[in-house]
């Protein structure tokens, strides 16, 4: 990639007032470099590094190390991180994460170059933290209607993958992410392939990161992850939401063990007390050694999404149920209109 010296940016007019388009040139002018608009996922964003504000170089161990900024003008927090190698900037791979935009996936925003140190940088959104440490800080506060958002909102990233041919392959509470604003946003493993040369952020087998592995993968090693695959770690992450602990946490033999037993005598962890049976009932099923009773991610949604969900005296119906039925409401001032997650209903019970 050429630098930010060698170039010129060249403001072009657009009809349409909701893009702003930059050509940016070499200065000799014989070849262009055209990159992308807020609107325009084929061309790739160049975002000059003057609207960051850089904090500190971070280590996340769920993240690797990136330098912790904030977008001057919105106060957003991003993480800039140093890929592998030098990023050609109209590869079909980066131009693909253009395309991947959803908002149960970590935001890709495009790539920035700090002239001091010479480097180029991808920019990604920061969370706030992982599911694990979200869970484990806030397993005696979170409400039920909070859970089945979470589990709602790590399916509906997984969907988008999953129809876009993209197998994640490494699914498991720290990789997944919670917002500000309760929303669940799991890891694009395109990304991990640019910075990292690899898809997981993560590569050290411990007990934790095991237990969401599919079967099929611990007996063979050689095998690729694939949507089935992903389907059973889904199903651990979503008994993990109802959990106040990391699966087997409490197995006490070493980690061969514990693999002999999930192979051999097929354990799984028991549900908590308080899951709803509806909720217990789809995850069993994704877990299963039988291949045949895994759904896919559609499947899932579709029963989060049909009706209410007991849980003692109260019926609490998903946020995405209220949008659902609110959707025609969606005016200025409308007083039936719902703008936050911060949505959860409850009704007494029939007698």
């Amino acid at each position: 990639m050429l630098a930010s010296s060698q170039l010129v940016a060249i403001p072009i007019t657009d009809p349409n007032p909701t893009y702003t388009y930059f050509m940016l040139c070499k200065k000799k002018g014989e070849e262009h470099y055209k990159y992308k608009t807020a609107k325009d996922h084929n061309k790739l964003e160049l975002i000059p590094f003057d609207v960051l504000l850089v904090i500190r170089l971070s280590k996340r161990w769920d993240l690797g190390v990136f330098k912790d900024a904030r977008l001057k003008e919105s106060k957003e927090k991003v993480a800039l991180f140093f890929p592998k190698e030098n990023i050609s900037t109209n590869s079909e791979e980066i131009l693909k994460l253009n395309r991947l935009s959803h908002e149960n996936i970590i935001k890709f925003y495009g790539i920035t170059y700090d002239r001091e140190n010479q480097t180029e940088m991808i920019v990604l959104q920061l969370p706030a933290e992982n599911l694990c440490e979200y869970l484990t800080k806030n397993s005696k506060q979170i409400e039920q209607t909070d859970k089945l958002n979470i589990a709602n909102d790590v399916t509906s990233g997984l969907e988008f993958l999953h129809k876009n041919n993209i197998v994640h392959g490494d699914l498991h509470s720290r990789n997944i992410f919670i917002d500000n604003n309760k929303r669940a946003l799991i890891t694009n493993p395109k990304i991990f392939t640019v910075i990292n040369g690899h898809s997981s952020m993560d590569l050290l087998r411990n007990k934790n990161k095991i237990c969401y592995i599919d079967t099929r993968l611990l007996k063979n090693s050689h095998k690729q992850p694939d949507k089935k695959s992903d389907i059973y770690s889904l199903a651990v992450v979503m008994w993990r939401i109802f959990s106040d602990k990391e699966p087997f946490s409490n197995y006490e033999n070493n980690l061969i063990s514990l693999i002999h037993e999930i192979l051999l005598q097929n354990i799984r962890e028991e549900p908590t007390e308080d899951t709803p049976e509806k909720y217990i009932a789809i995850y069993t099923k994704c877990w299963s050694s039988d291949l045949k009773n895994r759904l896919t991610t559609s499947d899932i949604l579709s029963e989060l999404s049909k009706g209410s969900w007991q849980a003692g005296e109260a019926s609490f119906f998903l946020a995405s149920q209220i949008w659902a039925r609110l959707l025609p409401c969606q005016l200025a001032n409308h007083p039936k209109w719902v703008a936050s997650r911060e949505v959860a209903v409850r009704r007494q019970p029939s007698y």
